[in-house]
C-alpha cells in the first residue's frame, strides 16, 4: 500500500459500481483526493478500527486476510518458541486495527482504480464495465458473518491463553 493516491483510471460512476454499499461516502472521498484536499487519502474506519476482519471479509479483502493470519500464525508459534508472551501480539494487533481504520478506505480506492485499470485494458465499456467492477469489489455479507465468528473465536482463544 503506497502512500501516494493516484487514481486516474476511475470515475465516480466506475467507484459506485466497485464499493457497492457507501457509494456517497466513497465519491466524497474520492472527490477531496481529487480536489488535493486529502492528498493521502487517509481516513477514519471504526469498523475496520474494531473488528479488522470483519471489516477486510465484508469489503471482499481475502488476500489481506490470508496474510494476517498466517502472519500472526507464524507470529505466535515462534514466540511460543522463543517463550514469548502473548501480550506482543495484543500490541501488534492494536498496531494492524490503527493501520487499516486509516488507509482501508484508500485501499478501497486503490483496488477500484487498479479495477477500472483492468477494464480498460479489457476494453470493457459501459453495463458490462460496471458490471466487472462490481464482481471485483463489492461487499460480502456472509464473509463479515464468518470472520465476525472468527473474531469472536480469537478474542476468546486470547483470554484462554492469558
Amino acid at each position: 500500500m503506497t502512500f501516494e493516491v493516484d487514481l486516474p483510471a476511475l470515475s465516480e460512476k466506475d467507484l459506485r459500481a466497485f464499493v457497492v454499499k457507501r457509494g456517497d461516502y466513497f465519491v466524497s472521498l474520492f472527490r477531496k483526493i481529487k480536489t488535493g484536499e486529502n492528498q493521502y487519502g487517509v481516513s477514519w474506519n471504526w469498523l475496520a478500527f474494531f473488528l479488522p476482519l470483519v471489516w477486510l471479509a465484508y469489503r471482499r479483502r481475502h488476500r489481506t486476510i490470508i496474510a494476517l493470519l498466517l502472519f500472526f500464525t507464524f507470529f505466535f508459534t515462534v514466540g511460543s518458541w522463543a517463550g514469548a508472551q502473548a501480550k506482543h501480539g495484543s500490541g501488534l494487533s492494536m498496531l494492524l486495527s490503527f493501520i487499516f481504520a486509516l488507509l482501508g478506505n484508500k485501499d478501497v480506492l486503490d483496488s477500484a482504480s487498479r479495477a477500472a485499470q483492468e477494464a480498460d485494458e479489457l476494453g470493457m465499456k459501459h453495463s458490462r464495465r460496471l458490471e466487472f467492477l462490481g464482481q471485483k469489489g463489492g461487499v460480502s455479507l456472509v464473509g463479515a458473518g464468518i470472520a465476525m465468528v472468527l473474531q469472536i473465536f480469537l478474542i476468546f482463544a486470547g483470554y484462554e491463553g492469558s
